[in-house]
């Protein structure tokens, strides 16, 4: 059957609404995911948004699209590389005046990594403010608003504010600082989380305040930062006795392998310890987790200070100068009477009024036992 001129068939018609419905699927994915809108650098130059194509299978060209505030949108140019931004790539946004400018993105940018430019010397209407919230509106070529977000201006000078899950919305709760200074412009946004990395999110003490002997109970917070449920962990905790901050074997305290116990994502686990007799003085305690395939192994140890104390009497007076002769100046003979050594750092001295004390030395001073040491204000005498 023949159609009349100038008339669609069915099959055309038909076409042309499938046409009209994925074309604006395709082009929303596009998402903004990095805006540095406070530049350590150069405030005229250095400006930039970073965008992504969330589609895994289609490229979008980004000619006649436009971003900006809420006064001013500006069209996105080519620099040399062409306006199609390939599928699961990044595309980063630069001031129309940073050719020419500045180079400090130069080195830092991947080489596969799509740039353009807008056509114009400042984002929007003036820049990107940094002392009130505004938009950042991207808007594809039919005049449609694909993206949007208030940046908040709390980001310290120097660091962008990075989308966390590139899949959902911009919501406020989605987006938080960069990790480092300068961003992450072309890569991996730094707060992004990885498909499996567990950290160490604390080590606490109970009872905090004892003395020498006493037992003490140590609870380590293990907490999933990954995609992932977390299982088959393994944990260890270290007595840093030479205080060189590395757990070394032979200061291992106690390790439990293969923890099956499930946690979930963004939740956290805790698991304790005894330490049956603890030596007085500040004990240096390492926390340290094994995940496999462990992403991000930075996070994976825990450092933690204990001090505890004395008893009385393990530290003598032995002399005291309290009246020394001209010039001289006063001083006190102390006596390491317990059976361990000592060690004086930040110790305090104070009379019987207890209204002042007095720092004795604020760096590391072992006492041997049986050692005496004679402490002034003058290291000469």
């Amino acid at each position: 059957m023949k159609t009349k001129r100038g008339s669609l068939s069915f099959f055309e018609i038909m076409l042309l609404f499938f046409l009209l419905i994925i074309t604006p699927r395709i082009e929303a994915q596009i998402v903004l995911s990095e805006i540095m809108f406070n530049p350590s650098t150069s405030e005229a130059h250095d400006e930039f948004i970073e965008i992504f194509n969330i589609s895994s299978d289609q490229n979008v060209d980004l000619n006649s699209w436009q971003i900006g505030d809420s006064l001013e949108l500006d069209y996105l140019q080519d620099t040399g590389m062409g306006m199609i931004l390939p599928a699961w790539c990044y595309a980063v946004i630069l001031d129309g005046s940073y050719f020419g400018n500045s180079t400090s993105y130069d080195n830092v940018i991947p080489d596969s990594v799509l740039i353009v430019k807008i056509n114009d010397s400042t984002f929007g209407k003036s820049g990107w403010s940094n002392s009130q919230r505004e938009p950042v509106r991207l808007v594809n070529k039919e005049g449609e608003e694909i993206a949007s977000f208030y940046y908040p201006i709390t980001t310290p000078a120097g660091f962008s504010v990075e989308k966390i899950d590139l899949e959902t919305g911009d919501d406020s709760s989605n987006w938080t600082n960069c990790k480092y200074e300068g961003g992450t412009p072309g890569c991996r946004n730094s707060v992004m989380p990885f498909p499996k990395d567990l950290s160490l999110r604390g080590l606490s003490f109970f009872p905090y305040r004892l003395r020498g002997s006493q037992p003490v109970t140590m609870n380590v917070e293990i907490y999933n930062q990954g995609e992932e449920i977390a299982q088959n962990y393994s944990l260890a905790i270290y007595w840093d006795a030479d205080v060189d901050s590395v757990a070394s074997d032979d200061e291992m305290l106690w390790q439990i392998e293969n923890i099956q116990t499930p946690i979930s994502p963004q939740n956290l686990c805790e698991i304790s310890y005894e330490w049956q007799s603890v030596p007085s003085g500040v004990q240096h305690i390492i926390a340290v987790i094994e995940f496999p395939n462990d992403a991000v192994l930075e996070n994976n140890s825990y450092h933690a200070s204990l001090p505890v104390g004395y008893f009385a009497g393990e530290m003598l007076k032995n002399e005291i100068m309290y009246r020394p002769g001209a010039g001289e100046p006063e001083w006190i003979e102390l006596f390491n009477h317990s059976d361990n050594a000592i060690d004086l750092q930040n110790w305090t001295l104070s009379d019987s009024r207890e209204e002042q004390l007095f720092l004795l030395i604020d760096a590391p001073l072992k006492i041997n036992s049986g050692e005496y040491v004679t402490l002034a204000e003058d290291s000469l005498i």
